[in-house]
């Protein structure tokens, strides 16, 4: 049989008061609560638990700028036998592509300060990152790539994060520090309330 614990908050809610999606594993239960501009996660195991429920709510993204300082790089693979490799940084979002000046000499731990701009696009939560080596001869040789999550620094405004490259093989290939401000964030309020469950499949009200 399926309980129901219902919990008061005191502050307004911006979710539902039932839950939309209710997903059970053997061991763990996942309530996923979704809205307009909110949404949120818990996770429980089975037996008596207990655990935090946390929500908040983030407002929209689409045309708002993102700036992305890329400061440097760390321990790069080494693409030059004789001399220091002279890496550059290049990043991608959407159709927006820019690319650092080359650091001449950088060897393994380039140092950049560069900052860029992007204009956010709904939907698109992840940045693209690839560190390639320059050459004067020879067509340039790619040091690694990395994938950016951008659901951090927009739900919080601020992330300053080493982020690791993968070589095309998919070895580890380094590392490359951003610095992402997202001055637009607006976490209007984080819910927490604390339960405790008998029952995997127990349901969750918040009641307004």
């Amino acid at each position: 049989m399926t309980k129901t614990v219902s919990s008061t908050l005191s502050q307004r809610r911006l979710f539902p008061p039932t839950p939309i999606n209710i997903y059970t594993s053997s061991r763990k239960s996942y309530i996923l609560y979704f809205h307009t501009k909110t949404q949120g996660s818990v996770q429980f195991s089975s037996g008596y638990s207990s655990f935090i429920l946390a929500f908040m709510s983030i407002s929209g993204i689409h045309g708002l700028p993102l700036e992305v300082t890329v400061v440097g790089c760390y321990n790069l693979e080494d693409k030059e036998w004789v001399s220091r490799q002279d890496p550059y940084v290049c990043l991608e979002y959407g159709s927006a592509r820019y690319r650092t000046k080359t650091c001449t000499d950088g060897g393994k731990n380039p140092t950049f300060q560069e900052k860029f701009i992007f204009t956010l696009i709904e939907g698109l939560r992840e940045l693209n990152v690839a560190v390639w080596n320059s050459n004067t001869l020879v067509a340039d040789d790619l040091i690694g790539t990395g994938r950016i999550q951008l659901h951090k620094v927009l739900s919080q405004g601020f992330e300053d994060c080493n982020w690791p490259l993968q070589s095309k093989t998919g070895r580890h290939s380094g590392e490359v520090r951003l610095i992402m401000h997202y001055p637009n964030a607006q976490v209007s309020s984080i819910y927490i309330c604390k339960i405790l469950l008998n029952n995997a499949n127990t349901n969750i009200n918040l009641i307004k």
